[in-house]
Parts: structure tokens; C-alpha cells; sequence
């Protein structure tokens, strides 16, 4: 009796504190999370099959989807994912942002499900798709930063005189392209929506040059084409779009493209090795800013729990000595 009254401001503390652990308290707390819109380019070229996971060949798809879904558990609490794909010239947008731990199992069967028989249209329009990604998040009411998986192949392929300029500005901070692909031109492979593979595609069964030098208009109410007079194509643009005429029907990631890209529209570029190399890239940069987040601080309660206990030992330690 007589230890309790000596140290009973303790004792009291001590049991109330536990009260509080045990009650499973959230409030709201501010801290820097993170929001992005995975954006994952579902075009044919994605089926290419130059990727390794452990000893087996996989596609970029299949690659992609692998790294994407291993990242997740690597994201803290309070980081808020959104999932798109892209094919021909335009990005959907399949659900806007939500917390990761919340909906963690409805976010990796979102992804294992993404394949190329969802794509509405043949064409792989990469830099279209990337500027009406960036426009879509950007209407997103939570502030969120675009992650764009790619191999960056155009198709039909784009001239350096006729390439689409985009003149409107997004509302899109910063953000991410991930460049996925081998080095090495590799055939793509022809495969029906129901997943049948039926071959290759071959020399003549796509566009070999670009389309827009003989009539084809823009398919983006936002974009120009820079044919402007006394326009001279720059041998570095040219270098750079990374076009293989006569080889189309192959596909090798184009890199130095999307660095492009990247560089124009305010991005940054990293090529996607591991997830290791993902969370890298997701924690990299300033992607944080401010917010409420709904916090469990019971945790807190039970470390303060423990230290009053303590200190009722460390004084009757104290009295003895």
C-alpha cells in the first residue's frame, strides 16, 4: 500500500494510458503522404516478351504488372493509389486515388487483371496519351502525381516536321515516366482479346513511316502541328523520336523518347528495373505534401504507458539505493 502511495501519480497515469491504447483511438493527424495515378500503356508492343522474372521470359505487361504489385506493400499507410491504362491516343482513367492499406487486395487485383485485350483501338500514340494522363489527374480533386508505364513506341511512328505539340498547360506538377523494355529491337507478338497468341506481326501488316506527312489530321482538340514556315528538323529530335522505318514491326524501348517527353512536360524519366528501383523513383522526388491523415494512436498511448511503469521503478530504485 505504502508503494502505491509513493508513486501512485504514476500508477494512475500508467492505467490510463493503457485505457487509451486499448480503446483504438484515430484522430486526425497532419502528415506528408503521397497520392499517384499508375497509368499502364496496355498497347500491343507491351506484349513484347524481353523482360526477366527469376529465369522466366515475360512480356512488359506481364513485367510491369509483377513490379507494380510487389511496390504496394512498400508504400506506407496514408499513400493514396489510382490505377489507368492508355492505348491508342487517349489514357482512362479506371478509379481515382484511395488509401493503399484500406483497399490494399482490391488495388493488386485491379492490376492483375490489366491485359491487352481491354484496348479500344490499335494505335500507340504514347505522347498523346501522356498529355491527356496529365490532364485527367489534373481534374482530380486530390492532388496526385502521374506514374506513366511505357515502352515509349509510337504507331504508327511520328516525323520530326509533323510531331503533335501540346500548347495547353496541365495542372500536373510533377510526376513520372517509367520506361519498360529491352535495348534490343524484338518481334511483337499477335495475340487475339481472348489472350490466343497467332503469331507475329509482320513488315507489312504495320505503318512503316509516319502517317501524319500524307493527311492525317490530329486526333486532340488541344494539338497543333509544328509545320510552321522555315521550320527545320532538328537532327537531335530526329535522333531522339527514336523511329525504325522498315523495322516498326519491332519493338526495343525508346528511351531517349520519353527522357524527351519527360523534359518537355516537366517529368522526370527512370527506366523500370525492380521494385527496388520503383519505390526508389515513388520516394525519390518531392512527391509529399500536407494533409489529414485518420491516425491510430494507440500505439503512442502504450509507449507513454510504459514509460510511467518504468519511472515507478526507476524512483523505488532510487529510495533503495
Amino acid at each position: 500500500m505504502l508503494f502505491f502511495f509513493k508513486n501512485k501519480l504514476f500508477i494512475i497515469l500508467c492505467w490510463i494510458f493503457l485505457g487509451l491504447a486499448a480503446g483504438d483511438i484515430e484522430i486526425d493527424l497532419p502528415r506528408p503522404l503521397k497520392s499517384f495515378v499508375f497509368v499502364v500503356d496496355v498497347t500491343m508492343s507491351m506484349n513484347v516478351e524481353d523482360k526477366n522474372i527469376g529465369t522466366e521470359s515475360v512480356s512488359r505487361l506481364e513485367f510491369t504488372k509483377k513490379t507494380l504489385s510487389d511496390a504496394m506493400p512498400g508504400l506506407t499507410c496514408g499513400t493514396y493509389v489510382g490505377l489507368g491504362v492508355f492505348a491508342g491516343y487517349q489514357t482512362t482513367i479506371l478509379y481515382d486515388p484511395i488509401e493503399v492499406c484500406e483497399h490494399f487486395s482490391d488495388i493488386l487485383k485491379s492490376i492483375e487483371n490489366l491485359n491487352t485485350g481491354i484496348i479500344w483501338a490499335g494505335d500507340s500514340e504514347v505522347s498523346k496519351g501522356l498529355f491527356n494522363a496529365l490532364n485527367l489527374v489534373s481534374n482530380i480533386k486530390r492532388k496526385s502525381h502521374v506514374v506513366f508505364f511505357t515502352d515509349g513506341h509510337e504507331a504508327p511512328p511520328i516525323s520530326a516536321k509533323y510531331r503533335p505539340r501540346f500548347d495547353k498547360k496541365n495542372g500536373v506538377e510533377s510526376g513520372i515516366i517509367i520506361g519498360v523494355g529491352g535495348e534490343n529491337l524484338v518481334g511483337i507478338p499477335r495475340i487475339s482479346r481472348s489472350g490466343e497468341r497467332l503469331g507475329m506481326w509482320g513488315e507489312d501488316d504495320v505503318f512503316q513511316l509516319d502517317q501524319f506527312s500524307l493527311g492525317r489530321k490530329g486526333s486532340d482538340s488541344a494539338e497543333t502541328l509544328v509545320d510552321e514556315p522555315g521550320f527545320e528538323i532538328d537532327p537531335f529530335l530526329v535522333e531522339n523520336l527514336q523511329a525504325t522505318p522498315g523495322k516498326e514491326h519491332m519493338s526495343s524501348l525508346r528511351g531517349k523518347y520519353l527522357k524527351l517527353l519527360a523534359d518537355e512536360h516537366g517529368l522526370h524519366y527512370e527506366k523500370l528495373d525492380s521494385t527496388e528501383s520503383l519505390l526508389r523513383s515513388l520516394d525519390g522526388y518531392r512527391f509529399a505534401s500536407w494533409r489529414k491523415f485518420e491516425t491510430n494512436v494507440s500505439n503512442f498511448f502504450a509507449l507513454c504507458a510504459m514509460f510511467c511503469l518504468l519511472m515507478v521503478f526507476v524512483k523505488s530504485f532510487r529510495k533503495k539505493v
